[in-house]
C-alpha cells in the first residue's frame, strides 16, 4: 500500500512539473527558472499536505474527507495569499499555472480519498497521469523557435507608415554577432560574424529570400579557441563586416575579420579579397580562394589582466570611395590607457583607432584620421563625405565627418563616461572635447551604435539624403537629417522589444527595390519599406498603437504589454508584465465592449491608468483594431 501511495504522489509531482511546459507551449528544459517558481510552490505544498496527512494518521487518527478538504482548503488559500498579495508580479504571469495547479491538486486528493481502498486501481490511474502527461508533454509541446519564420507588423515614423517582414532562423544556427551586408550591382551579400556568406534578395512585394553560398571567409576561429586561457569570449573573433567592387564584368569581395597568428601568439585585423565575376561568384558550387590584402600592425597579443580578448571593440568596418580605395576602421581593442595600456588610437606607429585607406591592387595603407574608440559603422556618402559611426562607453556614441588628417580624441576626450561611473579617467577634462575634432551628434545616454547607410532613391523619397543609424540595445533606428555640415534632426524609430537580445540592428543596407533591409545580432534579417495609408485592422493597430504595443506571442512586452490574446484575457494578466495598480485594480476580462470603452478614453475608465494615449475618437477605427486583435493571424 505504501508503494501504491508513493506512485501516485510521484505521479501528481510530475504532473504538477509539466504545467508550465504546456501553458507556456514550451518544453521543460528550455523555460526559465522564474516560470517555475509557482509551480515549485505548488509541489511543495502537495508534499507537505501528504506528509502531514501520513503523520497526522500515524500519531492521531485517520482525518475524514471533510477534514481532509478543509486542510487542503487552507493551504491552497495561504499559497493565493502568498501569490496574489505578497507576490503579485509573479501572480502577474503565472495564473494559468495557479490555476491548472490548483485543480490538479484537488484531483490529485479526491482520487487518493476514492480510489484509496483499490491500491490497483490507484496505482494505474498514477500511472496514466503521471507517465501520460510526460508522453503527452513530449509529443505535443515542440520548440519551434528555432524554425524559420515570417511575420509582418506596422510601426511608424514621422514621415511614412512603416511596414515590416521579419525572417527569423533562415540561415541556419544562430551566429556569432558580427558580420555585415555588400551590395554590388543589384545584389545583395550577407555575411555573419563566423564567416558564412548568403545571397539576399527582394521580391516585388519587398519580401526576402535568402540563399547560402558556398564561400567561407578564411577566419581561423580554431586556432584561436586552442591556445586561448579559459575564460576567453570566442564569440568575439568574429568576421566584422564585408564589401564588393564590381566593374568592367570583374568583381572582388573583401572581408575584415579577426586572424590568430600562432606563431606569434597574437591577433591582427585582417582584410582578405576574393576575386572572381559576379556570376561565378553568385552561381559557384565551390569556394573560390581567399587571399590576404592587408593586415593591422603591431600583432596584439591576449591581455594578461581582465578578459584576454576585448573583440567587440575592434570597429573592423569596411566601404569603398569613389576613386576605388578600400577604407576600413579599426577599434582600440580596450588598449586605451587606462590601467596602464598603451593608447593605440594616438599612436602615429600603429593601425588602431584609425580610419584607414587601402591600395587595393598592393595592399599599401595610411590612417586618414585617428582618435577612434570602436568605430562600427562607416559610409561613403554620394557627395564623396566620409562618415563613421563610434561606439562609446557609457553613453557618447558618436556620428562623426571624417576628415582628412583629423584627431577625434580618444580615449583623451569623450562625451563617454567608465561604466558606472560620472567621469572617464584618462579623460583631462570630462564631458568635454577641447583640443579635438568635435562629433558631428553624439548620443547620450550611449544607443550601443552599430552601423550606418545614406537613404537613397525613390521608396523613401522624404528620407532621401537622410542617414539611418542602427542601434544594438534599444532595437531601433535613427533618422539623421544633415545640411550644410551639421546635424539638424534625429529621429528614433524603435522596431522591436528592447529586451530581446537577438533583435539587436548590427547591419544596414537598401535593397535594389529601395527597401531598408536589417541583419539582426540574433541571425534574422527584416525588410522595412513604407506602408499604404492605413486601412486594415493592422495598420489601424500599427498607427495608433504600434509605438508602445505588439502583437507577438503573448510575452514579448514593449513599452506596454504583447496583445495577442487580449480580446477574452483577464485585464493585467500578460505574461511577465508589470501593470499600474489602477488596471490591476479594474478586474474583469477583456471584452469587445470594454475594449472600445478603453480604447475610446483610457483615463476615463481607468484613472490613475500609466497609458498616456489620449484616445481614438473614430468608433469604426476602433472597431477596426478590436478585430483585427480579436484574429491577428
Amino acid at each position: 500500500r505504501a508503494a501504491v501511495d508513493l506512485v501516485w504522489h510521484v505521479a501528481t509531482v510530475l504532473c504538477l512539473y509539466y504545467v508550465p511546459s504546456f501553458v507556456f507551449g514550451l518544453p521543460p528544459d528550455v523555460l526559465m527558472l522564474r516560470d517555475y517558481f509557482v509551480t515549485a510552490l505548488f509541489i511543495s505544498a502537495y508534499l507537505g499536505t501528504m506528509m502531514s496527512l501520513a503523520a497526522g494518521e500515524f500519531v492521531w487518527r485517520k482525518l475524514t474527507p471533510v477534514e481532509t478538504l478543509g486542510l487542503v482548503g487552507t493551504i491552497l488559500a495561504g499559497l493565493f495569499f502568498i501569490l496574489m498579495f505578497l507576490l503579485p508580479s509573479i501572480a502577474t504571469f503565472s495564473k494559468p499555472v495557479i490555476l491548472v495547479s490548483t485543480a490538479i491538486f484537488f484531483l490529485s486528493l479526491g482520487g487518493r480519498l476514492i480510489l484509496g481502498n483499490v491500491p490497483w486501481i490507484l496505482a494505474t490511474a498514477a500511472v496514466v497521469a503521471g507517465g501520460g502527461a510526460a508522453i503527452v508533454n513530449a509529443a505535443v509541446v515542440v520548440d519551434d523557435r528555432d524554425m524559420p519564420t515570417v511575420t509582418s507588423s506596422f510601426r511608424n515614423s514621422s514621415l511614412y507608415p512603416l511596414s515590416a517582414k521579419t525572417y527569423r532562423n533562415f540561415i541556419g544556427n544562430r551566429p556569432k554577432s558580427g558580420g555585415g551586408f555588400a551590395r554590388f550591382n543589384e545584389h545583395t551579400v550577407l555575411a555573419t560574424g563566423d564567416g558564412r556568406l548568403f545571397k539576399v534578395e527582394t521580391n516585388d512585394g519587398f519580401g526576402l529570400s535568402i540563399h547560402s553560398l558556398p564561400h567561407r571567409v578564411p577566419i581561423n576561429a580554431s586556432e584561436f579557441e586552442a591556445q586561448s586561457p579559459q575564460g576567453t569570449n570566442m564569440a568575439r573573433f568574429r568576421v566584422t563586416d564585408i564589401a564588393a567592387l564590381a566593374s568592367d564584368g570583374e568583381l572582388t569581395v573583401f572581408a575584415a575579420h579577426h586572424f590568430w597568428r600562432s606563431d606569434e601568439r597574437c591577433f591582427v585585423l585582417r582584410v582578405s579579397m576574393l576575386e572572381s565575376d559576379p556570376e561565378t561568384f553568385l552561381q559557384s558550387t565551390e569556394s573560390l580562394a581567399w587571399k590576404t590584402l592587408f593586415d593591422t600592425s603591431p600583432c596584439l597579443g591576449l591581455r594578461e589582466v581582465g578578459e584576454p580578448f576585448i573583440g567587440h571593440v575592434s570597429g573592423g568596418r569596411l566601404a569603398v570611395d569613389s576613386r576605388g580605395k578600400l577604407l576600413l576602421s579599426t577599434g582600440d581593442f580596450d588598449r586605451n590607457g587606462f590601467h596602464g595600456q598603451p593608447v593605440l588610437s594616438q599612436m602615429d606607429n600603429g593601425d588602431y583607432g584609425k580610419i584607414i585607406e587601402i591600395d587595393v591592387t598592393d595592399g599599401a595603407a595610411r590612417a586618414t584620421s585617428k582618435g577612434h574608440r570602436n568605430p562600427q559603422g562607416l559610409l561613403v556618402h554620394s557627395d564623396g563625405s566620409v562618415w563613421s559611426t563610434d561606439h562609446g562607453m557609457d553613453g557618447g556614441d558618436e556620428l562623426n565627418l571624417v576628415f582628412e588628417g583629423a584627431n577625434y580624441g580618444w580615449p583623451h576626450a569623450t562625451f563617454s563616461t567608465d561604466y558606472g561611473s560620472y567621469v572617464w579617467p584618462v579623460s583631462e577634462t570630462p564631458g568635454r572635447h577641447s583640443g579635438f575634432a568635435y562629433p558631428m551628434f553624439s548620443w547620450l545616454p550611449s544607443i550601443a551604435i552599430s552601423d550606418l547607410i545614406e537613404v537613397k532613391g525613390e521608396l523613401f523619397e522624404h528620407w532621401r539624403g537622410d542617414l539611418l543609424v542602427g542601434s544594438l540595445v534599444a532595437s531601433s533606428l535613427y533618422r539623421v537629417r544633415h545640411r550644410d555640415g551639421r546635424v539638424v534632426a534625429v529621429e528614433h524609430i524603435p522596431l522591436f522589444d528592447e529586451r530581446d537580445d537577438t533583435f539587436r540592428v548590427r547591419d544596414i543596407v537598401q535593397g535594389p527595390n529601395g527597401n531598408v533591409i536589417l541583419y539582426l545580432d540574433g541571425g534574422s534579417l527584416v525588410s522595412l519599406y513604407p506602408s499604404a495609408a492605413p486601412s486594415s485592422g493592422a495598420e489601424h493597430f500599427a498607427a495608433n498603437c504600434g509605438a508602445c504595443h505588439v502583437v507577438e506571442s503573448g510575452i514579448q512586452h514593449g513599452i506596454g504589454p504583447d496583445l495577442r490574446g487580449v480580446v477574452s484575457r483577464e485585464v493585467a494578466s500578460a505574461t511577465g508584465f508589470e501593470y499600474s495598480p489602477a488596471l490591476r485594480k479594474l478586474g474583469g476580462s477583456w471584452t469587445k465592449p470594454r475594449l472600445d470603452e478603453y480604447l475610446a478614453d483610457p483615463a476615463a475608465m481607468v484613472p490613475g491608468t500609466s497609458m498616456s494615449f489620449p484616445g481614438i475618437e473614430d468608433a469604426d477605427v476602433r472597431d477596426a483594431i478590436i478585430t483585427y486583435l480579436s484574429h491577428p493571424d
